[in-house]
């Protein structure tokens, strides 16, 4: 965590997953709200800082959710706001600190999908591959039904040169209800396309 000057800114910019288990589909994305998050303090400093995000004061909003974020602050770490720091941090470029706050998040709640993703997201954009891939597959364990992150997982796969897992990944995704074909035209020619067999699978 750190106190951001506008001088300091630069701004930047499926294995193991049983099919069974796929199309036991969750469509619920929204990340629950734990008990912890419930703590009247840390709502005080969201809403502060969405004040300022709504004013495209982002600089504010990052320096009010830092100080929600250091010792003695709050009575314990709010992941919520450790996330919410992490993703103004991934808006502003500043991708090593988006990756540490989103760290955090998911040391405290390992169980919550959308901060899995969202590290996932962090480490992909910043080449950690592996650690990208961790993420996604903890996080497909947890909800077989997450489709963004198949589609990520198809990315990753195809920056990996690993284009039969890429097509695999992709397909999930639109099985899921994924659209976009961009991904899908550049792998066409470099994957064998692989298939799996939906049809004995029904949802009940």
């Amino acid at each position: 965590m750190r106190k951001i000057q506008i001088s300091q800114l630069t701004v930047g910019m499926m294995k193991n997953i049983p099919l069974a288990q796929l199309l036991a589909l969750s469509f619920t994305l929204a990340a629950p709200v734990s008990a912890a998050d419930q703590d009247l303090h840390s709502k005080e400093y969201l809403v502060k800082a969405d004040s300022y995000i709504k004013d495209h004061r982002l600089i504010e909003a990052v320096n009010t959710l830092s100080e929600a974020t250091r010792p003695g602050a709050s009575p314990h770490p709010q992941p919520a706001i450790l996330m919410r720091l992490a993703t103004l941090y991934y808006d502003l470029g500043l991708i090593p600190d988006a990756i540490a706050e989103g760290e955090r998040a998911v040391a405290l709640e390992p169980a919550v999908k959308w901060h899995k993703y969202d590290l996932g997201k962090f480490y992909f954009v910043d080449k950690q591959y592996a650690k990208a891939e961790n993420q996604l597959t903890n996080l497909l364990q947890l909800d077989p039904g997450f489709t963004q992150g198949y589609s990520l997982l198809a990315e990753l796969y195809y920056r990996l040169n690993h284009n039969d897992m890429a097509w695999l990944s992709l397909q999930r995704a639109y099985l899921l209800g994924h659209q976009g074909k961009y991904l899908r035209e550049r792998l066409a020619p470099h994957s064998s396309k692989p298939a799996e067999d939906f049809s004995k699978f029904s949802k009940k």
